[in-house]
């Protein structure tokens, strides 16, 4: 007996392309995650630096070459006049609208923040944000056309 004939053997081809709005859920996932990150280091009393791969190209022999850079991180939080804690979810630079005219969320305190942070994250995953990630998208693209 052959190795292939112990295989289960199927004719499927890759997609070529992901969904768009599994890549949008993906996207506003990982920079809450990230928010989350942030939030704990500060309760740590530490530093949040990620880092990005970036390719780098030298001008004199021309190699081209992995670096780690430090990626810039602006944090979605804010404390108000009176010390209570604000959320406004972005989409690449876009604020989400989370309902209409609204787009900030209001928090106790760095627990509770996490709490929310966690709570937008399911909602994301299950498609709740689907039309604010639409429609933050949709405003930039027609900024692009516009110049």
């Amino acid at each position: 007996m052959t190795t292939l004939s112990q295989l289960k053997l199927v004719n499927v081809q890759r997609p070529n392309t992901a969904d768009p709005i599994v890549a949008r859920r993906i996207k506003l996932v990982r920079g809450i995650e990230e928010q989350a990150e942030l939030i704990n280091a500060m309760m740590a009393g530490k530093e949040y630096a990620p880092t990005k791969t970036k390719t780098v190209v030298d001008e004199e022999t021309g190699e081209t070459r992995l670096v780690q850079t430090p990626k810039q991180v602006r944090s979605w939080f804010w404390r108000g006049d009176e010390g209570k804690l604000y959320l406004s979810m972005r989409y690449g630079n876009r604020v989400l609208e989370l309902a209409k005219g609204k787009t900030a969320i209001e928090a106790k305190d760095d627990k509770d923040l996490l709490k929310i942070l966690g709570s937008l994250k399911n909602a994301a995953l299950a498609g709740e944000l689907d039309s604010a990630i639409n429609e933050a998208s949709a405003r930039t693209k027609a900024n692009f056309t516009k110049a």
